[in-house]
């Protein structure tokens, strides 16, 4: 892997740091309020930060998984319900751009690079979970149309104008683009512990008609579309957490430098700074694991197992250091109006959503071994 960063590619870097410094004063104040800010997204769309992983001819930037890897870490110190919106714009933008129908795709991309709209992901089922091959969702021709029936349940970003579904039809699993203002599409908030101003909801969709021209794909490929489509975005999901994670570390030194105990500096404890250092190792070995996996992407090489490997472990590692974050600031940074607590609470999300632990666990097993563990 080469670490040193282009001209161009430090721009882009420093160009997110600057949007970082700017949504993080409002981080705390927007998830008190739980309501999703439209300013973030145009923000980021306005910086060029949303398409930095899609194609230059789907209006992107073309640069590449690693570099939208980058800019999601740096953008997740700000604000990590910010540093989810380059992963989800660019997962849609490639669906619509490699799949999709031309006249649909040339309507949204646009608008979702722009950061004018946004387009949530409708997979889990609450019967079927992380199992997407047992979705119930049903998909039904009908003349021109599909009639699509059934329900997806944690719909993050459920604000959005439309929402991208995985659902069954007699000739396989299809993915289809709903607008979530279209008849029969209805949406139940769930109230989170974390990231709350992204949103959350169970979506139904009861007899709803959407033109045949809204299908992406064929019908049989919608499961292993998402599944490819998923790979690069569960190791931006990781970023997210490790930069959310290394900023929270990051004010724990600061508040350890500048507070003293007993007549001595907090820095001067070992009990203070030794589970500190441990924290920063595990930032940056979790760092450098997803930055591989996201070098072999780009270099068009598989990159399935060191997705599943980041995604089993980096989640949990980095909600251990926003824990440990939180410890060292004190009672202080358990007050609702302290980024710490909310750090550690919107980390916890990532160790359940992009495929839990446990199932990163056996996608790795069937990789070493060629078979999934009893």
């Amino acid at each position: 892997m080469e670490f040193d960063l282009s001209p161009e590619q430090q721009q882009i870097v420093e160009v997110a740091r600057s949007v970082a410094a700017s949504l993080a004063p409002g981080y705390v104040d927007r998830d008190v309020s739980g309501q999703f800010s439209w300013d973030v997204p145009r923000m980021l769309g306005k910086a060029g930060l949303l398409g930095l992983n899609v194609a230059v001819e789907a209006g992107g930037e073309g640069a590449g998984e690693l570099m939208a890897g980058l800019v999601t870490e740096v953008i997740a110190g700000g604000d990590r319900v910010a540093g989810n919106m380059p992963v989800q714009a660019g997962t849609a933008c490639k669906l619509l751009h490699s799949y999709g129908d031309p006249g649909l795709a040339s309507e949204w991309l646009p608008r979702i690079l722009a950061g004018e709209v946004t387009v949530a992901l409708g997979l889990t089922e609450s019967e079927s979970g992380s199992d997407l091959a047992s979705v119930m969702m049903t998909a039904t021709r009908s003349g021109a149309d599909w009639i699509l029936n059934g329900e997806k349940t944690s719909v993050s970003l459920s604000h959005s104008q439309s929402v991208i579904v995985l659902a069954n039809t007699p000739d396989g699993h299809a993915l289809y683009f709903v607008p979530t203002d279209a008849a029969g599409v209805d949406k139940s908030p769930i109230r989170d512990m974390g990231v709350r101003s992204a949103g959350r909801a169970i979506m139904s969709f009861t007899d709803v008609r959407i033109p045949a021209s809204y299908q992406i794909g064929e019908p049989g490929n919608g499961f292993r579309s998402i599944l490819r489509s998923l790979s690069a975005s569960r190791v931006l999901v990781c970023l997210i957490t490790v930069g959310v994670a290394a900023k929270g570390i990051e004010d724990a030194i600061d508040w350890a430098k500048s507070r003293e105990s007993f007549g001595k500096p907090l820095a001067a404890r070992q009990g203070v700074t030794f589970p500190l250092m441990d924290a920063l190792t595990e930032i940056q070995m979790s760092r450098l694991l997803c930055y591989q996996a996201l070098w072999l992407a780009d270099q068009g090489k598989d990159f399935r197992r060191e997705a599943a490997m980041a995604k089993s472990w980096v989640p949990r590692a980095m909600a251990m250091a926003c824990h440990e974050a939180l410890l060292t600031i004190g009672h202080v940074g358990y007050s609702i109006d302290h980024p710490a607590q909310l750090r550690l609470r919107d980390v916890i999300g990532a160790e359940l959503g992009e495929g839990t632990e446990n199932i990163q666990k056996i996608i790795l097993s069937r990789l070493v071994f060629g078979q999934s563990p009893s």
